[in-house]
């Protein structure tokens, strides 16, 4: 810990393998066919458009229309969230300037589920309980956390999105799709 680029990885679960199989047998192809390879390794993503796909929507979705954030899961798991916007300017960075190699996309600043749903409620003008129910055991990782250095490195002008900025943004453009939502019916 942190994880960087350059660590040993030896995935636990059937998702990881397959992730680090897929960077394997890339790799091997653009060895032997000899183009130039650029590897993304991203940590969580959220943003507009991620119905019930991240855990950030979750989060956001079950507050603002239970009242209630349910906590499943052990909530001190440390994640780390980037918003999707980012990915799309270091990918535009990454064409532009013609940049190879492996990088863990993340803000380097890892947070637990329960300090993030903290966050949540701060952020909305209502009252939301937070419900830890802790239900979910098994050996998942308690703390990811990236080493974000190398693209720092290469990508000095730019800097992530804090979860804080993401998050209002995020919460703005629920809330106000909702509201859009809601007059439509």
């Amino acid at each position: 810990m942190p994880i960087s680029e350059l660590n040993s990885v030896n995935p636990n679960d059937f998702y990881a393998k397959a992730k680090l199989d897929s960077e394997i047998i890339l790799k091997k192809e653009s060895d032997i066919k000899r183009f130039n390879l650029t590897i993304l390794r991203l940590c969580g993503v959220y943003g507009k458009g991620d119905a019930s796909k991240s855990t950030i929507n979750r989060l956001v979705s079950s507050a603002i229309v239970d009242r209630r954030i349910n906590i499943t899961s052990n909530p001190d798991i440390e994640r780390d969230f980037i918003l999707v916007n980012d990915i799309s300017k270091i990918i535009e960075k990454i064409v532009n300037n013609k940049i190879i190699g492996t990088f863990n996309i993340a803000t380097g600043q890892s947070q637990t589920i329960f300090a993030i749903a903290k966050k949540i409620v701060s952020a909305l003008s209502f009252k939301v309980d937070i419900n830890v129910q802790n239900k979910i055991v098994g050996d998942r990782v308690l703390k990811l956390q990236f080493d974000t250095g190398y693209l720092k490195n290469k990508f000095e002008d730019f800097k992530m999105t804090s979860l804080d900025d993401g998050l209002a943004d995020y919460i703005n453009n629920y809330l106000t799709h909702e509201m859009k939502n809601n007059n439509e019916d």
